[in-house]
């Protein structure tokens, strides 16, 4: 199934349409919580019972809340775009947040919301993608056509949509906020090489000297792989905390 990054738009959007829908016919709503998170290079840490609740009361302006890491990446202009934007709202990154920019390999939000969010994501590259790899010989092709996009480049293009949307003075939902004060979500890549910080190897309990906070998930992507592995190996050496 994983052809490369652009599966994770297909597979997630297919899953969240599928929960919606269930949601919907039995009558349930599709507020509930889904918090997404990469796989090989995402540490939970022994705070990750915390993640919802300081979701719900730490970002309750935004439906729809990604990961921050210390970079723009994979187009690093974004950074003079963002500056601006961000300047009327007096979030101007010139104050200096440990984790300005949009970090794709955990975020969270309500299922409608994530799904809206997948919807329009996938028109941004009907329109402005696809059409430059070729036309699709079927559905299984579909995917494949996919493969080659940078997630995180389309994500923080729908940021940016919302971004000048509010400057406009128009409101859609979903609302998308980055943690860029590392609550919740915490990218390792760029970050000191000793930022990550096994606090109790015992019971789970990790730190962060970038963001002086205990996140509930670090995402030791690109450069933040080295410190990942390191407090990987220690908490494999000290028990089976997830159980404590």
């Amino acid at each position: 199934l994983w052809r490369g990054l652009g599966t994770k738009l297909t597979l997630l959007r297919a899953h969240l349409a599928e929960l919606v829908r269930s949601a919907k016919a039995s009558s349930e709503a599709a507020h509930d919580l889904v918090i997404f998170s990469d796989a090989f290079d995402v540490l939970a840490s022994a705070s990750a019972r915390h993640a919802a609740p300081r979701l719900r009361s730490s970002f309750q302006g935004a439906h729809v809340v990604f990961g921050g890491e210390v970079e723009a990446a994979p187009d690093r202009a974004v950074a003079f775009l963002l500056e601006e934007l961000l300047r009327p709202d007096g979030e101007g990154l010139e104050q200096g947040p440990p984790l300005p920019h949009l970090n794709s390999g955990l975020f969270a939000g309500p299922a409608w919301a994530l799904l809206e969010m997948l919807d329009e994501v996938a028109r941004d590259l009907e329109a402005n993608h696809l059409p430059f790899v070729g036309p699709s010989k079927g559905a299984a092709e579909e995917t494949d056509r996919l493969a080659d996009v940078d997630d995180q480049r389309w994500f923080t293009r729908f940021m940016l949509r919302r971004k000048l949307q509010q400057v406009s003075g128009e409101a859609p939902a979903p609302s998308v906020t980055v943690d860029r004060g590392g609550l919740v979500f915490h990218s390792l890549h760029a970050v000191a090489d000793s930022s990550l910080v096994v606090v109790d190897g015992r019971t789970g309990r990790l730190r962060s000297n970038h963001t002086n906070t205990d996140p509930c998930f670090f995402h030791g992507n690109a450069g933040g792989r080295g410190q990942l592995a390191r407090a990987t190996a220690v908490l494999s050496q000290t028990g089976n905390w997830l159980g404590a």
